[in-house]
């Protein structure tokens, strides 16, 4: 007789390839907590990613213009390789494009000029500040704080 091996012995453990599924979403839930808790406290901008990392509002600029983001020939550059800053402390922000942008694409330009304007370089190195300690150190203790806050939530 012929039958389903899985017929007469149960699996007892889900698939591999769901556990490997699961543990990604539960990385990827660890990673928007964590990065919630960051963010980059601005020096000379040198290890700063201009896109990617939060140091201007709320989000990291990728978020904030998607769409300059998504046309920007230095997705990978940092604050310090973005702007020049001239001999009487006047700023250029090296901001360059794939191709030239429609109106609306150049009114996003100038929102984010208007942030950028309002930055403030300095000599010293740049650093992560952990928001959930008005210190701006890690601490467990601020970790355990936020976690016991949710699951009171």
């Amino acid at each position: 007789h012929e039958v389903v091996w899985s017929n007469i012995v149960p699996p007892t453990y889900a698939s591999l390839w769901w556990k490997d599924i699961r543990d990604l979403e539960v990385c990827i839930e660890a990673r928007s907590w964590i990065e919630e808790a960051i963010v980059r406290r601005l020096g000379n901008g040198v290890l700063t990613r201009f896109w990617t990392d939060k140091w201007l509002g709320e989000s990291p600029l990728c978020v904030q213009f998607p769409r300059l983001y998504s046309l920007s020939l230095h997705k990978l550059a940092t604050v310090a390789e973005m702007v020049t800053v001239s001999v009487d402390n006047i700023r250029v922000w090296n901001l360059q494009w794939r191709r030239n942008l429609f109106q609306w694409e150049e009114d996003e330009v100038s929102h984010l000029v208007v942030l950028l304007d309002n930055v403030v370089l300095s000599n010293e190195e740049d650093s992560w500040r952990w928001v959930l300690d008005p210190e701006g150190c890690f601490s467990v203790k601020s970790t355990f704080v936020m976690f016991s806050r949710e699951i009171v939530e």
